[in-house]
């Protein structure tokens, strides 16, 4: 199960999204258990499952939801040591 709000999805930053971005948004919905808001990850492994293949398309979609505002990067990821982005 993954909720989306109704406004969100009316809105013309949701409307105007490319397939993937959605896809990402969906993904990140999926996550979120109630609790967790503003730690919620997406792992190039995970968006393998949800259909997102290519690692370039896991980022640029991530950067277009946060360029419009539907989601917030809380935490940027790290290569040293290794940790994920968190998103909200």
């Amino acid at each position: 199960f993954a909720m989306l709000p109704v406004d969100v999805l009316r809105s013309a930053a949701h409307r105007t999204l490319p397939h993937p971005a959605r896809t990402v948004l969906v993904a990140l919905a999926a996550q979120f258990n109630g609790r967790d808001n503003g730690s919620i990850t997406l792992t190039r492994r995970t968006a393998r499952e949800f259909g997102l293949g290519r690692p370039e398309t896991l980022y640029c979609s991530l950067a277009e939801l946060v360029a419009r505002g539907l989601i917030v990067r809380t935490r940027p990821g790290t290569r040293i040591p290794p940790k994920s982005a968190m998103y909200a």
